[in-house]
């Protein structure tokens, strides 16, 4: 049996930078940050595939971060987005933000909860909700032998 919380918070899945300098130098790529580990499990979700393929989430390799950065994809890709993005991996988790707020990133492809994000409002424009209030459900998924995760609550 898996442990289920409804989350008590809206949940924001962009976060765009307001700057122009975010977008890179070059008029087909933008340089985007990512968690290598993020990064890797994405390559090897996608297999070759383009995001834009992606309607089955299910399989080796998938995660939240992997779903969110397939889903800002897809939806900038439905919207008329044009450029490819050049990855650039390592540690950045920390980093985003800040590279958010100085315009030197254009978009999260990490989720934000809506009080985190408010805080940055004055340095980016953030999307309306993708999963409201009440619609996002957190687990922990364990064997059922781990009667230490049994008695979480």
């Amino acid at each position: 049996m898996a442990w289920i919380q409804k989350a008590s918070y809206t949940f924001i899945l962009v976060l765009l930078s307001l700057f122009p300098n975010a977008y890179g130098n070059s008029d087909k790529h933008v340089q985007m940050y990512i968690r290598d580990d993020v990064y890797n499990d994405y390559v090897r979700f996608l297999d070759g595939r383009s995001p834009l393929e992606i309607t089955d989430f299910r399989g080796g390799y998938i995660r939240r971060d992997v779903v969110d950065m397939i889903l800002v994809q897809q939806a900038l890709l439905l919207g008329g987005f044009n450029k490819s993005f050049i990855y650039q991996t390592g540690n950045v988790n920390f980093r985003n933000t800040s590279l958010l707020r100085q315009g030197k990133l254009l978009l999260s492809f990490d989720s934000y909860w809506l009080a985190d994000a408010q805080a940055e409002k004055k340095d980016v424009f953030i999307s309306d909700a993708v999963i409201e209030e009440g619609e996002y459900f957190a687990g922990i998924y364990y064997a059922p032998n781990n009667a230490s995760v049994e008695k979480i609550e």
